[in-house]
Order: C-alpha cells, then sequence, then structure tokens
C-alpha cells in the first residue's frame, strides 16, 4: 500500500462532532475525492494551500455560529488543528479543527467541537447535523 492509501480511508471517512448545541457529522466520501485534484508528495506544495482551506473553514464556520444564535454568544471559537490528511489514490484533504470555551466561566465536561473537511479544489465540505442520539466518539 502507498502513500495516500490509508485501510481506513478507503470507504470514506467521516468527523463526528458537537458544537451549537447539536450533534454533526462531516463525510467525505470516495465519490467527492474523485473530483479533486492528486497530490504527489514529492512535489512542492498541495493543490490548496493551508490558507486558503483555512479562509474557506472559517467562512462556513462564521455561518454556522451566525444561525446558532444565542449560544454563540456565551463561546468562544478557538482552531485547534489544520491538517494535511491523506486519502486514497494520492488524494489528499484538509481537515480543519475547531474548539470553543465558555467566554465566562469554566468548562465542565469536553469542549464543543466541529470538524470542517476542505478539499484540494477547495470545496468545503458542510457537516451535516444528526438527530436523536450522538454519533459515537462526540
Amino acid at each position: 500500500m502507498g502513500v495516500g492509501q490509508l485501510p481506513s480511508e478507503m470507504d470514506g471517512e467521516s468527523r463526528p462532532g458537537c458544537a451549537f448545541g447539536s450533534f454533526f457529522v462531516t463525510e467525505v466520501s470516495p465519490k467527492m475525492l474523485r473530483k479533486t485534484p492528486r497530490w504527489l508528495v514529492d512535489t512542492d506544495d498541495p493543490p490548496l494551500g493551508a490558507k486558503q482551506a483555512l479562509h474557506a473553514a472559517n467562512n462556513l464556520v462564521t455561518r454556522m455560529e451566525q444561525l446558532a444564535g444565542e449560544w454563540s454568544n456565551d463561546w468562544s471559537r478557538h482552531l485547534r488543528g489544520l491538517v494535511l490528511t491523506p486519502a486514497a489514490d494520492e488524494k489528499w484533504y484538509w481537515c480543519v479543527e475547531y474548539e470553543w470555551y465558555p467566554q465566562r466561566g469554566g468548562l465542565a465536561g469536553q469542549a464543543p467541537t466541529l470538524f470542517v473537511i476542505v478539499l484540494m479544489d477547495g470545496t468545503v465540505v458542510q457537516p451535516k447535523k444528526v438527530e436523536g442520539p450522538p454519533p459515537p466518539g462526540t
């Protein structure tokens, strides 16, 4: 198995999260990845740079915060990570992880977390709201 061909990502990948008082899953499928450019690790830079990926993810999360209304008034967003993530067939994507912390007082339990995936063609994968019980791992 070569670089960029991880078994856990052959059938796609999902990232569970909890933010804005709701549960979310962000999924990237092989079909989504097929439409994106390849990146060979021995070349200089990926097709989409970190700055562009972060800007696109920030725009989406800002809109989600605005839709969350009152919830966002009590929480402060923090970037936890921006990771260049390998998938199958020399396809890669950016995984951006955000956490929120209370603006006042302390935090009891795990911080609200959301993952945003940005594909190498600049497509931002919208986290899907999950109804019912929380997804595993949240």
